[in-house]
């Protein structure tokens, strides 16, 4: 069995500390301006309607209005091919 130097097992230590420290960013998505007060709304909650819709509520922080919104998605297994370009594949 070999053993790591201290100096290497340490360098590969702070490599790893640097990346777990950055914050992963959050998946985009629209975020509607509030009809009354024209802030940024929150999403509060996502609802599945039906197969490929969803129910998006979203909530001002300010007026405390609340909107929602459906919001249309592609079932990836239904799907006419896009998502194949990437790793996914389907089951066999």
């Amino acid at each position: 069995m070999s053993t790591i130097p201290a100096d290497l097992e340490r360098k590969f230590e702070q490599r790893w500390a640097a990346r777990l420290a950055r914050p992963i960013p959050p998946a985009p998505f629209a975020r509607p301006a509030c009809p009354r007060c024209k802030a940024q709304m929150m999403l509060v909650s996502i609802e599945p309607k039906s197969l490929s819709v969803d129910l998006h509520m979203f909530r001002c922080a300010v007026c405390n209005h609340a909107l929602t919104t459906f919001a249309a998605h592609e079932d990836p297994m239904h799907s006419n091919g896009r998502w194949l370009q990437g790793d996914l594949r389907p089951p066999k």
